[in-house]
């Protein structure tokens, strides 16, 4: 790391007190030496100008680390960014889908009313002009349709099954 190539210093010191009033000599007898008051104090400075490149490459290893662990979050917030992105859009995509849906049902709507309306005059003019004539008029029994079928039944079923929603 950086901290290695930066100067250190160590600050060292020692007292040391020593009672000399009991110490005897050979014979038994009192020693008179005066008492020691001893106190040692050092200083070390050193700093580190070349180590063979050792710490210098401890550092790049550390700062290329340093380096990748921000590439690393760098991704991981693009990542998020690109999902709120992408949760947005389709959250945009999905109203949009169900404005053209709610339009879409109303254009059903308006044309199942047409169809309902087309159907309600048909069945009113086979009424006056075809059915209710068949009954006054015994030259013309045209009660049937083409097929052979009731038309009146046929026209009253179609009419019944155009049932407009109900706004």
């Amino acid at each position: 790391s950086r901290s290695d190539l930066l100067p250190s210093l160590t600050l060292s010191s020692t007292k040391n007190f020593e009672d000399t009033n009991k110490l005897t000599n050979q014979s038994g007898g009192d020693a008179s030496i005066t008492d020691t008051d001893t106190m040692t104090s050092s200083i070390k400075l050193e700093q580190t100008l070349i180590d063979g490149s050792g710490r210098k490459t401890e550092y790049e290893k550390s700062k290329l680390g340093l380096n990748l662990t921000e590439a690393k979050l760098v991704k991981k917030e693009q990542e998020i960014f690109l999902r709120a992105i992408e949760a947005y859009t389709g959250l945009i995509l999905a109203y949009e889908k169900l404005n053209i849906n709610e339009e879409s049902v109303e254009i059903i709507n308006e044309l199942i009313k047409e169809v309902h309306t087309f159907r309600d005059k048909h069945l009113e003019y086979a009424r006056v002009y075809i059915y209710e004539q068949s009954l006054t008029n015994n030259s013309n029994s045209n009660i049937v349709g083409t097929g052979g079928t009731p038309f009146m039944k046929y026209l009253d079923k179609h009419l019944q099954e155009t049932v407009p929603a109900n706004d």
